[in-house]
């Protein structure tokens, strides 16, 4: 078990407790005065998609090349203005449901106060003494009901519930909605956002779920007086998924009515539960306790207690628990909390790591059906992505540029040349679906999903150029980033950036370990022929890896995306027994990067823990821990990019396990880069790529027990201090290796 607990209610939406099912989401203030819900939605867009290609793309993508190849880098970026960049800058955004506001009818006093988040069984409670006497509120959202209940029990309830949809930013006054009232015993809010042929509708609703003391209904609000116990319903829809959201409201908070909420809460822990137990980290000393702010405030006084980074662990579970699930949308860039009807990035899918990160975790800890959002979401984006693959890059398949929508809105995104220009989003995003597989060898999952695989397949053969005797991508960008040419200019563009061409051989060596019945021998025999012509990863005078193929200079050394280094982590191709001289070249960029202040922002610095792991290297990757925590983490232990963003909660998360235990399939490396700090403890059901599921016990920085289930019939070679320990598994075995 993990509580995180605070001792007042939360001042501001940063330090409110979230809670969710992957499609209804929550921010939990905990006030008893007046308690806020800052509710959303997943599937609430600012409109429906809209299409925003520039159709004169296909007709001038030669002439950027061109210039490209002659280094006319300024010539490039103006046609790429004027012919790449989409005729609009954005996809469309993320909003909030609105607020549920639950008012106490005489403001009180009151002490003792507690407000508790439980991540292993996904509820909020809070209690305190007021007037000499215990009050307790206690809330989830239900996957199963797909409904958030918040209950309040204690001597002399007297509240007023009501809903508002306004913005929480300060001196604006603006609410968006289009009707507020009650009907059918219900609360309903509702809206629409869209144009005049197409929109989405939506609708909040609350009831009073159960009651012991008087119900009064007014207008829009509903008075509560007299009550012992009381138990509120809230629910959320849009026409994305019913064609009637108001209708849907009333019907799902009629129906779940019937049920005691005991029984309710029960059977979402039951469900929440048996998701967050499929794996379990314990680390020796570490408490299952964590009061906050207080473990914060330490942390930023140099002192990182161990019951921090076992929290910090487990609410990453929780946090994807909570925020995708089968059904559901991928969790977003605020995994699905956000405040502001004009979100940071438009709390959108960035797909130039940011989502990719959210999801780095799932597989390894037993949690592959919460990847099923993203691949889902990846089929939707097909429709979109080939039309725009046809039409900017006259080419087959799919292409998503680096920022998209759940509409799958795969033309370029923003007017900001060191991000829009990169169409290696779909590419890397498919190399989840190589990776569940690898997991599951499940062969419905990929003939369900396969199509995926194949469109990508067709844009990178036909995208593809050939140019100074190799294979390129271009025009591109190595994203967010900028050089600086031997001539001064500064630029953006260019051809075969190391990340694009990291990325495409990933993807290349993924399709050929495929059974053969999913690629033909032409294909085998093409991707074989590209991976020969592909640039190899080039290190320069420095010894460091080349972040473009020209050995340019950084106008930012110390840039948070440190993306040339994609090879290293979350790809396999540098390592240190497979490329040595790259291995020491990834390690003097990571060095180099750092020493001019990268890692600066939370999701860098959370993948700069698992570059660390994988360049063996436990100091270094606690004192980013450390950092991560002290520099970049909200009070709620939620990431701050700034502002939050939940892909450094994901990031880290992956970080810890990848200290433990590093998985390559046949080899497993145990206990590769784990600190001093961490030296005992424990991790369970941990997932290999093989079908082994392993139970780990390690003492003094040493194994002291490992366990081994096996799925599936599997040879591994399994290294440890020096040691080499090769074991084979027969299906359905457990084997006691240590």
């Amino acid at each position: 078990m993990t509580r995180m607990i605070f001792k007042t209610p939360s001042a501001n939406w940063e330090d409110c407790f979230p809670i969710g099912n992957g499609f209804l989401g929550a921010m939990v203030q905990g006030n008893p005065n007046h308690e806020i819900l800052f509710m959303n939605e997943d599937s609430l867009y600012s409109g429906w998609e809209v299409n925003r290609l520039n159709n004169n793309s296909g007709k001038h993508i030669e002439e950027v090349r061109t210039a490209l190849k002659e280094q006319r880098v300024n010539d490039a970026h103006q046609l790429a203005e004027r012919y790449l960049f989409a005729n609009s800058p954005h996809p469309r955004h993320y909003e909030p449901l609105g607020q549920v506001h639950i008012e106490s009818l005489v403001s009180t006093d009151y002490t003792d106060y507690q407000r508790i988040l439980d991540v292993t069984k996904g509820k909020v409670d809070m209690k305190y003494n007021r007037k000499g006497s215990y009050e307790t509120r206690t809330c989830f959202i239900s996957y199963p009901r797909n409904e958030m209940f918040y209950t309040i029990e204690g001597r002399n309830i007297n509240i007023e519930c009501y809903l508002l949809r306004r913005s929480p930013v300060s001196g604006q006054s603006e609410s968006y909605i289009d009707e507020l009232g009650v009907e059918d015993e219900a609360i309903l809010l509702s809206g629409y956002n869209g144009n005049k042929t197409n929109g989405i509708d939506f609708t909040m609703g609350l009831n009073i779920h159960s009651c012991d003391g008087k119900v009064e209904y007014c207008d829009s609000r509903i008075i509560i007086t007299d009550a012992t116990k009381v138990t509120i319903g809230i629910v959320g829809r849009t026409s994305i998924r019913s064609n009637n959201p108001k209708e849907w409201c009333i019907e799902a908070l009629k129906k779940n009515r019937n049920e005691d909420v005991i029984s309710l809460l029960a059977e979402h822990i039951s469900d929440f539960s048996e998701l967050f137990n499929r794996s379990s980290l314990q680390l020796k000393g570490a408490s299952e306790d964590l009061y906050l702010p207080e473990a914060i405030n330490q942390a930023k006084n140099g002192e990182v207690i161990l019951s921090l980074c076992q929290a910090y662990f487990n609410f990453g579970k929780y946090l994807l628990i909570s925020s995708s699930r089968k059904g559901s949308l991928p969790a977003n860039l605020q995994g699905i909390w956000s405040k502001e009807f004009t979100p940071p990035w438009g709390s959108r899918y960035t797909i130039n790591i940011n989502i990719q990160m959210n999801y780095w975790f799932c597989e390894k800890l037993g949690l592959g059906d919460l990847h099923l959002p993203l691949f889902e979401f990846q089929k939707e984006a097909l429709k979109n992505g080939r039309r725009v693959a046809k039409v900017m890059y006259n080419a087959e398949g799919t292409v998503l540029h680096h920022n998209t929508d759940i509409f799958g809105d795969a033309a370029p995104s923003d007017f900001y040349m060191p991000a829009t220009i990169w169409p290696m989003g779909g590419i890397w995003l498919a190399l989840h679906i190589f990776e569940h597989y690898k997991y599951s060898k499940n062969d419905e999952f990929l003939e369900e999903y396969f199509e995926v695989i194949q469109e990508n397949w067709k844009f990178i053969q036909s995208y593809l150029f050939e140019f100074n005797g190799v294979l390129n991508t271009g025009p591109s960008v190595s994203p967010e980033n900028t050089y600086i040419a031997s001539n001064g200019e500064r630029g953006q563009l260019c051809i075969s950036p190391t990340m694009d061409i990291q990325i495409v051989r990933e993807f290349l060596n993924n399709l050929l370990e495929l059974p053969e019945r999913y690629i033909s021998q032409d294909s085998k025999k093409a991707a074989k022929y590209m991976l020969e012509k592909l640039p190899k990863t080039k290190i320069n005078g420095k010894k460091m890896i080349m972040e473009w193929q020209d050995d340019y200079e950084e106008s930012e050394p110390g840039h948070r995306h440190i993306s040339h280094l994609f090879g290293l982590f979350p790809g396999n191709e540098i390592t240190k027994d497979k490329t040595p001289e790259l291995y020491v070249a990834a390690l003097n960029t990571l060095e180099s990067r750092l020493k001019n202040g990268g890692g600066h922002t939370g999701w860098s610095c959370a993948w700069i823990i698992n570059f660390w792991a994988h360049l063996n290297r436990p100091k270094e990757a606690f004192e980013n821990i450390k950092k991560l925590f002290a520099c970049s983490t909200l009070n709620n232990l939620l990431d701050n990019h700034p502002p939050f963003q939940i892909d450094g909660n994901f990031g880290a998360t992956n970080g810890f396990i990848e200290l433990i235990v590093q998985d390559f399939g046949d080899k497993v490396y145990l206990l590769p880069a784990l600190p001093q700090e961490l030296d005992s403890g424990e991790l369970n059901g941990f997932v290999c790529k093989s079908g082994i599921i392993l139970n780990i016990e390690w003492k003094d920085s040493n194994i002291s027990s490992l366990v081994a289930i096996s799925k599936r019939n599997a040879t591994v070679e399994f290294l440890l201090s020096g040691q080499q320990i090769i074991k084979h598994f027969e299906q359905n075995t457990q084997i006691k290796i240590i």
